[in-house]
């Protein structure tokens, strides 16, 4: 199941993509999908610092976590429309 809302998701990303693209446009595509995914990792990174922060200091955690959560949310569909991309960019 959860395969078939991947592929599904994929295709959605695949669809609000230019109908034609140059081979230029394509790695443009592809590099700001790429930063795109850094940018997420690092905050990803930076939320879970905090979390632990605030565990080690007894406090509520939940906020953290729900956007941890969020963050998690974005970067799977970031992944998702640079896989898209890529695909997009072997046809």
């Amino acid at each position: 199941m959860a395969e078939a809302a991947r592929k599904l998701d994929m295709a959605e990303a695949a669809r609000k993509l230019p109908p034609i693209m140059h081979d230029a446009d394509k790695q443009d595509y592809l590099a700001q999908a790429e930063r795109h995914i850094a940018i997420v990792e690092a905050r990803i990174a930076r939320q879970k610092r905090i979390i632990d922060k605030l565990a080690q200091t007894r406090q509520d955690t939940d906020c953290a976590a729900s956007m941890l959560h969020a963050l998690e949310t974005c970067l799977h569909a970031f992944e998702q429309h640079r896989e898209a991309i890529f695909e997009r960019c072997t046809t």
